[in-house]
């Protein structure tokens, strides 16, 4: 019920409709290692949407997640430690998937509530799935692998 978002700004989180998760992983990189995660999370949580049915799901940079054009969810990166040397990065993670038809919300938006046979448990199960192989791989091989997927995702 206390969502953030990118440069403070507030995330509508009504207790129990939407998914907020978040990971926190080691890197030895310190705070380079964080160019070009939040979009490499996109591309996990892209595919993670797409697999389960949902196929227009895609990425606005550098956070955002698309249904149909609309913000259906966001990408946020926190760093502790020490910013040349090891350090641990939170990925947080927001979906909307139950909105309230009557949030305040000063954007288009969108949630995947009522889409295919989707449980919002089965999509967090499906999200962790994907996002921890994924920080192992980047961890070893940084944006590479994902920037291709990516520029697939980009919906601009």
């Amino acid at each position: 019920t206390q969502g953030r978002g990118r440069l403070g700004r507030t995330w509508v989180s009504p207790f129990g409709r939407n998914i907020y998760l978040s990971a926190t992983w080691e890197f030895d990189q310190g705070v380079a290692v964080m160019e070009g995660l939040s979009l490499a999370v996109g591309v996990a949580v892209c595919r993670t949407i797409r697999e389960l049915g949902i196929t227009e799901a895609g990425l606005k940079w550098p956070n955002d997640i698309l249904l149909e054009g609309r913000k259906v969810g966001g990408i946020l990166l926190e760093m502790l430690g020490d910013p040349i040397g090891p350090c641990q990065v939170v990925v947080g993670i927001g979906i909307n998937f139950a909105m309230p038809v009557n949030a305040e919300i000063d954007q288009p938006w969108a949630d995947l509530g009522g889409r295919q046979s989707l449980s919002r448990n089965g999509l967090a199960a499906a999200l962790i799935s994907k996002l921890l192989p994924l920080l192992s791989t980047y961890a070893e091989q940084g944006f590479s692998p994902y920037r291709e997927p990516w520029e697939d995702f980009d919906s601009h």
